[in-house]
């Protein structure tokens, strides 16, 4: 299989997107930055449009099917309105852009795109919103695969560790002073 499809359907992956794709083209299959990026971020807005096209008909026809599979889609949804509301009416489609740009699991363009059909956004804007930070998060991994490599030729995969658990670390204590504020 030719390199730039794999690297286009890795990318229309749910869980792997871009923080799959770009090192697998970059590192593993020796294809060039700008190639890797542009498959990635091609593959990567494919399951929007096809979620903003037919996650509605889809979720309709599961709620006919059972009762129960109808009062667990609402349970969800319920959920998930309630966890993100305040992000998205304080932030709107700037928390799209931030939640698609910032390269972690759970983040990216498939969640972004469900965010958008959960809180019923302009599908129009929600796609601008969730492509620039699709962009963003490919050059975010890629200046992450750059940076990693020079670490580790300075100083092995022991500075790239080290610097992984100071960063988890810092993450932690952020947070702890978060909930304490």
């Amino acid at each position: 299989m030719p390199v730039e499809l794999e690297t286009f359907i890795i990318a229309m992956t749910p869980i792997g997107e871009l923080r799959a794709s770009i090192p697998f083209a970059v590192e593993i299959r020796q294809m060039g930055w700008v190639s890797a990026y542009f498959f990635s971020v091609v593959g990567n807005m494919v399951p929007v449009v096809l979620i903003f096209l037919f996650l509605d008909p889809v979720i309709n026809f599961l709620r006919e099917l059972s009762v129960h599979l109808n009062e667990a889609i609402d349970f969800l949804f319920e959920k998930t309105k309630k966890e993100n509301e305040k992000k998205i009416e304080k932030w709107g489609f700037l928390a799209l852009a931030g939640f698609t740009a910032i390269p972690l699991p759970i983040s990216g363009a498939w969640t972004a795109s469900l965010v958008a059909y959960l809180f019923g956004l302009d599908y129009k804007k929600s796609f601008i919103t969730i492509f620039g930070g699709v962009l963003v998060a490919g050059l975010i991994v890629i200046a992450l695969l750059i940076y990693g490599n020079v670490l580790e030729s300075i100083g092995g995969i022991q500075v790239v560790i080290g610097f992984m658990v100071l960063g988890m670390f810092l993450y932690y204590l952020l947070k702890l002073n978060k909930k304490n504020v």
